[in-house]
């Protein structure tokens, strides 16, 4: 929402984010009037109708189903040529083997969370002369979490990971061979007010192939959103092989509802610029910044603090020392953030910095209590800590690099939301980037726009369950001299 003084959390900055990258408030949350002070800067993401666009053949060759010959599977079989395509199931398990069942028809089992065996799987397949040239991914549809804890094990790996390690593996052992990667998804996007979504980790899987499109000339990618009204497997199996056969569209991702198939774009929303001068918080307030002294954390920390004397409680992975301890300190980054806290003070915040780990839950936990046992309650939240993307391809990251990334972003924010679900919150906001935005923008630092994927379907999750407070996700373009903007450096442009 908007904030007073002129300086709303996405205009705080002075103009120096980069204007190829405008700032996007994701589109779940439809945006009423809002008071900003720079609102040429704002897009959301809109959903249009699309008639079916012209089709193209699908090049014979192997087909991978990743799914179990359920009847939508087996449907969908038996709707590829066998003179032109060769289908192979590739079904989830304990560990890699190959089954025949019959007629030349064989079923792949394989450990979704052991990427060596995507790349068995395409080597098993040419041994029988033949070269995969397409593969639909249906681990995601129907995959029902019933807890958003869950996302932590079974549903990354096979929603998520199972993508990164799949195209890895085509990537290695056909470099050169195009490939069209198919992937379903179900009630991962909501395209109007009040749409529900489900399982939060599909959304990262789409954005995840869309990244990989982007950055492989020889993948090419399309995501299709469906709901659950397409029920019937003969009909939702022939949507399949039709769009299968679809060019993409711009941001290779469709959205089926009704009957009806829509795409999105990226537009610019018409925000009110009259000033508002109700601060965010009043006198005496506690708000919650993760990686509160980080160099974004602290730019809205400073902009809090000159609204009203409130109380600021910042996090960090680094302790501090004594108080005393602080005029002879020779450690520059220790001596940022105690500079971060005195300037806080100088503004008239009470300052309670706090080391731990967002995805510690046990210290979340207790950094609650300490907060309440201070201060009394506990009034909004921020989610701004994070670990910097690895500006390398994906085709080349490790899996341990991408934990890294992810989990300040799911596994923390999942431990944030349940360690405050309780508190009287005013607001709970969540730090994305417009890397999560457009896949040209995620390029180069694939598992950081994945990871804030998440944040946006978050907000979204959370609004829906009627959580406490305003949930609302932000994603910034990178801001100059600040966080990944000072990280990247000229790279970024």
């Amino acid at each position: 929402g908007g904030s007073p003084n002129e300086t709303s959390f996405t205009a705080m900055h002075e103009k120096d984010i980069f204007p190829s990258a405008p700032c996007h408030l994701p589109s779940a949350f439809f945006v009423e009037a809002l008071t900003v002070s720079s609102p040429e800067w704002f897009y959301q993401w809109q959903w249009h109708q699309e008639l079916p666009v012209t089709s193209q053949e699908i090049p014979p060759g192997a087909i991978l189903i990743l799914s179990d010959r359920s009847y939508l599977g087996t449907t969908l079989m038996g709707m590829f040529a066998a003179e032109k395509h060769s289908v192979y199931f590739v079904i989830p398990g304990e560990k890699f083997q190959k089954c025949s069942e019959g007629e030349g028809k064989f079923t792949f089992t394989i450990d979704t969370a052991n990427k060596g065996d995507y790349e068995k799987v395409l080597k098993a397949v040419e041994a029988d002369n033949l070269k995969v040239t397409a593969v639909i991914h249906l681990w995601n549809y129907n995959s029902v979490v019933g807890n958003e804890f869950d996302l932590l094990e079974q549903n990354l790996h096979q929603g998520v990971y199972s993508v990164l390690f799949l195209s890895q593996a085509l990537l290695k052992v056909y470099p050169h061979h195009p490939i069209r990667l198919f992937l379903v998804t179900q009630n991962a996007y909501a395209t109007r007010p009040g749409e529900a979504i489900c399982g939060l980790h599909q959304s990262m899987a789409a954005t995840l192939a869309q990244v990989l499109d982007e950055e492989n000339p020889t993948i090419e990618t399309q995501v299709v959103d469906v709901t659950p009204e397409i029920s019937a497997p003969e009909k939702l199996a022939d949507i399949i092989f039709q769009q299968l056969k679809a060019k993409p569209p711009a941001e290779g991702i469709v959205a089926l509802r009704n009957g009806q198939r829509f795409v999105r774009t990226l537009e610019k929303i018409s925000l009110s610029s009259h000033p508002n001068n109700l601060p965010l918080l009043k006198s005496g307030e506690t708000c919650l910044i993760t990686g509160g002294t980080s160099a974004v954390g602290t730019e809205i920390a400073l902009s809090l603090a000159s609204q009203a004397p409130i109380n600021l409680v910042l996090t960090g992975r680094h302790p501090l020392p004594a108080k005393e301890q602080w005029g002879n300190l020779a450690d520059s980054a220790t001596k940022q953030r105690i500079q971060v806290i005195e300037k806080l003070e100088r503004l008239g915040a009470t300052v309670m910095y706090q080391t731990v780990d967002v995805n510690d839950v046990e210290g979340m936990q207790r950094l609650v209590s300490n907060i309440k046992a201070r201060f009394g309650k506990l009034d909004a939240v921020i989610h701004a800590a994070g670990v910097s993307g690895t500006t390398f391809m994906l085709k080349t990251e490790e899996p341990e690099t991408f934990a890294k990334v992810l989990a300040p972003k799911v596994q923390g924010t999942i431990i944030l939301d349940a360690v405050t679900q309780n508190e009287p919150l005013k607001f709970f906001i969540l730090l994305s980037s417009v890397a999560a935005s457009k896949a040209k923008w995620g390029a180069g630092i694939g598992d950081y726009a994945v990871a804030n994927t998440f944040l946006d379907s978050y907000a979204v999750y959370r609004t829906q369950r009627n959580a406490s407070g305003k949930s609302l996700t932000i994603n910034y373009s990178l801001w100059r001299d600040r966080g990944m903007g000072a990280i990247l450096g000229e790279s970024a442009s």
